[in-house]
């Protein structure tokens, strides 16, 4: 037997304290088993699935492992996937956790992909032209994954002349599609108006490069130790109905119920096919029973020194008459 085996293992939508773990496998194993740290192991069926991971307490990532085990118990297979969830405790004070203040929001006038970060080799720096600024406002950015909208990669940037370009980091996983959100915020964290725009799929490239000279872009991140690191939406909630922001979770639970739909319909098959299957082999029988039937023969009876000819499907002889051996 061919052994099976662990396909795809992916995470996502990430929220604030969970993370769905979705798996493919190939070659039918007998089990799946889930190992997180500090948990026991859990198994499930050798098919694709699925697990809601938790945020553990005091832990913002770990390690989760998948493996495939065969009916004799043996392993033959095993991936690991990294899990980092968003940073909630933010320090810095350019943060928009106070009042909207209603006032003039920022302006994007271009986004562009400049090319892989000089430190981090996983991160892609993007350059976004923000024509003005706000006296004693920073210029705070975020963007959301399409599939995560809850969680962003933020840019901080200290307020000054806009002379250029501002740059800020995402990781290069990040996709071609996403939603980035900006705002002023002064020094209590007070806000602007929120300028808010959609990106869809494929509307740039975190594989391009770009230079635009470096005298034209401006790399002051109040917060450069949280370059690149997933972190909670501050926005979101300020720019999204709730009923919209369910809608991430309405198209998984469309999603169980078109794979529940998929399995009914396999069943439903499966028996309309036995029941055909079935009807052939009684239909079958008919026929072979209407042969016999349209098939007669002919025996001859006595009664003393008196025979008689019986002809039918079933011949049998009349009373007081018996069958001549």
């Amino acid at each position: 037997k061919v052994q099976g085996s662990i396909d795809t293992l992916t995470s996502t939508p990430l929220t604030d304290n969970s993370v769905t773990l979705k798996w493919t496998v190939r070659n039918a194993p007998s089990q799946v088993r889930v190992t997180l740290p500090g948990q026991a192991s859990e198994s499930f069926p050798g098919t694709n699935g699925e697990k809601v991971v938790t945020l553990p307490a005091g832990v913002r990532e770990f390690l989760a492992k998948v493996e495939t085990v065969e009916a004799d118990g043996s392993i033959s297979s095993t991936k690991e996937i990294l899990l980092t969830f968003p940073i909630t405790k933010l320090t810095s004070w350019c943060n928009p956790t106070g009042t909207n203040l209603g006032t003039k929001a920022p302006f994007m006038g271009g986004l562009y992909t400049r090319g892989a970060n000089k430190t981090n080799a996983d991160l892609v720096d993007l350059v976004i032209n923000i024509p003005s600024s706000q006296e004693g406002s920073c210029i705070y950015i975020e963007f959301s994954p399409a599939d995560s909208p809850t969680v962003a990669y933020i840019g901080r940037l200290g307020a000054m002349p806009r002379t250029g370009m501002d740059v800020f980091s995402v990781p290069r996983s990040f996709g071609t599609t996403g939603t980035l959100r900006l705002a002023y915020v002064d020094q209590n964290g007070n806000f602007s108006g929120i300028f808010s725009y959609f990106f869809p799929k494929g509307s740039f490239n975190t594989n391009g490069t770009a230079d635009y000279g470096t005298n034209l872009l401006n790399e002051t991140d109040l917060q450069p130790e949280l370059v690149g690191k997933v972190q909670k939406s501050l926005l979101i909630d300020r720019t999204v109905a709730p009923d919209l922001l369910a809608l991430g979770n309405l198209k998984d639970a469309i999603a169980k119920v078109d794979e529940e739909a998929a399995k009914v319909k396999a069943d439903f098959d499966s028996a309309l096919a036995l029941q055909r299957q079935t009807s052939e082999s009684l239909q079958k029988q008919i026929e072979e029973l209407k042969r016999t039937l349209s098939t007669k023969s002919t025996i001859t009876c006595v009664k003393g020194k008196v025979s008689q000819k019986v002809t039918a499907v079933i011949p049998s002889c009349p009373a007081g008459y018996s069958v001549k051996k």
